[in-house]
């Protein structure tokens, strides 16, 4: 009679049994779902960013406004404007990005106790009741009916800074806290004077205050440029210099530099290569000799060659403050050789972005045909993109923009 297997026992074995099953494939599945982990984790190779055309945006005008001057666009509170001046009436147009509502019109007068006698030189916009106009050293403030709220006169430097001054308002001029802060130009016959580019004008002490920035930080070849020219030291370059930002956060580049300069509270804390990858711009020699001067009945008349060599054109930020753009031109040639300016054809452009969030730069073959790539004042840019004013538009109702957007 075989022995009877104990009831306890058999239910061990199958019990083991399990666990060992279950522990094979409890693992094996769970290799199987931290593989399946690991493959959904991993990430598909970065697309390459792309400059895309996107629908032209359209300003509609009316029969009595032209947009002979420059555009630009502003952000005030949340509503983004694209704003100009038309000299034919002297009204300021401030127009609605977004929607078909009618422009704004803010009038300068001729007459009266709000007369501005010239002829709108600069602005600045802090809000629709705080317009900022500059004429040669005179200050206005005005507001959305083009009364004057208040006028100033920017101060001289002191002596031992420089013995000119010239105030100018830029993309980086914004107002904050009583001080409108300001480009500055300076002339001074000591060498060893101070040339700042910057400032803040103070309206309670009314004196220029925060001064910094000269052109030797962000100019190449500067002291190679004075070597050869002495007389410059006491003036400047005559490279054109670029400016965008706030108030005490400020980037800066030049005409002919691949790099732009980061500024806070007024110190240079970052450079970023912001170039064109496959050329090189001229020097700044080069394009100081592009310029020449000559004595006619007692003052001085300044030309410029239509023929460049490859330079910057622009830096302009969009009003979200997503990216900073700038314009290399390869080059402008002389089609007619007469140094007319309406014979000059641009050889390409190259568009140059920096994201203010990662920090990166990308760079792309910018159509020339048909769009003005090389004024400022004919672009402007905002979330949809930058936007280049159209050439040779045959409807006078509106003003048109051809819109490019990094995707």
């Amino acid at each position: 009679m075989s022995p009877r297997k104990s009831p306890f026992r058999i239910k061990l074995i199958v019990i083991s049994l399990c666990a060992i099953s279950g522990l094979f494939f409890g693992c094996a599945n769970a290799d199987k779902k931290k593989g399946a982990a690991s493959e959904s984790t991993t990430e598909a190779p970065a697309r390459p960013l792309q400059l895309v055309q996107k629908k032209d945006k359209v300003i509609p005008l009316d029969l009595e406004t032209s947009t002979d001057s420059w555009m630009n666009a502003i952000k005030i509170d949340t509503t983004v404007y694209v704003y100009f001046y038309n000299r034919n009436n002297r009204n300021f147009y401030l127009q609605k990005y977004y929607g078909n509502s009618a422009p704004i019109k803010v009038p300068l007068h001729s007459d009266g106790p709000h007369k501005i006698a010239r002829d709108l030189i600069q602005s600045s916009i802090h809000n629709l009741d705080s317009i900022f106009i500059h004429e040669f050293g005179f200050g206005y403030i005005i507001n959305r009916n083009g009364e004057i709220v208040d006028k100033f006169e920017f101060p001289e430097l002191d002596e031992t800074v420089s013995d000119f001054r010239m105030i100018r308002f830029d993309a980086a001029t914004r107002f904050k806290n009583g001080k409108l802060y300001v480009g500055l130009g300076t002339n001074t016959t000591k060498v060893e004077d101070f040339k700042p580019l910057r400032a803040s004008y103070n309206f309670a002490t009314k004196q220029l205050e925060e001064l910094y920035l000269e052109e030797r930080e962000i100019l190449p070849g500067y002291n190679t440029m004075m070597k050869a020219n002495p007389k410059l030291i006491t003036t400047s370059s005559g490279v054109r210099k670029f400016f965008v930002g706030e108030p005490n956060h400020v980037f800066a580049t030049t005409q002919v530099s691949d790099s732009l300069y980061e500024y806070v509270d007024q110190h240079l804390v970052n450079r970023y290569y912001m170039g064109d990858p496959n050329r090189q711009s001229a020097t700044a020699s080069e394009i100081r000799a592009l310029r020449t001067e000559q004595r006619i009945n007692g003052g001085m008349m300044s030309t410029t060659a239509v023929e460049k060599p490859p330079h910057y054109t622009s830096l302009l930020m969009d009003v979200d403050k997503r990216y900073i753009y700038r314009i290399f031109i390869h080059g402008v040639a002389d089609t007619m050789g007469k140094n007319d300016p309406a014979d000059a054809k641009v050889k390409g452009a190259t568009l140059i972005a920096l994201n203010l969030k990662t920090k990166k730069m990308n760079s792309f073959s910018l159509p020339v045909d048909g769009i003005y790539a090389t004024a400022s004042g004919g672009m402007f840019a905002t979330k949809e993109g930058i936007h280049f004013s159209v050439k040779d538009q045959e409807v006078e109702s509106e003003k048109r923009f051809n819109v490019f957007k990094i995707e």
